[in-house]
């Protein structure tokens, strides 16, 4: 009797252990998923919202405006760190540089700036919650991306 207690008691703290491990997995997914600003988590938060995966970086300017919940982000990516088929993976669709609206990738001081005719890499959607637009420059080796929270 005494050991089918004990085995008990070992199984019960380690279910215990199992469920406080949880619990504080989710917490800490919950908050980088509610971070708005560029200092914590920022790429993982852009991932979680915008549904893309940003590979290795080498630098990266960010602005959050808190008037209209917007953030702005460009990454610079490490050259040769980037599968082939990225742009497919991550559901990107070819497009020109002169159809992509750039005021919406405009930080407050400094212009975003992309060579004219060329071919780039383009996604926008929406739910609930956010609103994106991703662009990926291959040649240049950076990502844009403009998140707005809606909530």
């Amino acid at each position: 009797m005494e050991k089918k207690r004990i085995a008990l008691l070992v199984v019960s703290i380690i279910a215990a252990l199992g469920c406080l491990g949880f619990m504080g997995l989710k917490t800490f997914c919950e908050k980088i998923f509610d971070s708005r600003d560029c200092e914590w988590a920022n790429i993982d938060n852009i991932e979680m919202h915008a549904r893309i995966d940003i590979p290795a970086t080498t630098d990266c300017h960010c602005e959050y405006n808190e008037i209209t919940a917007t953030k702005k982000a460009v990454f610079s990516l490490e050259k040769g760190k980037l599968p082939e088929d990225y742009a497919v993976k991550n559901k990107l669709t070819k497009t020109e540089a002169d159809a992509i609206a750039m005021a919406d990738f405009n930080f407050e001081n400094k212009r975003a700036i992309l060579p004219a005719g060329e071919s780039l890499y383009y996604r926008e959607g929406k739910t609930s919650r956010e609103d994106y637009k991703i662009i990926y420059d291959p040649k240049a080796g950076k990502i844009w991306v403009n998140l707005k929270f809606l909530d």
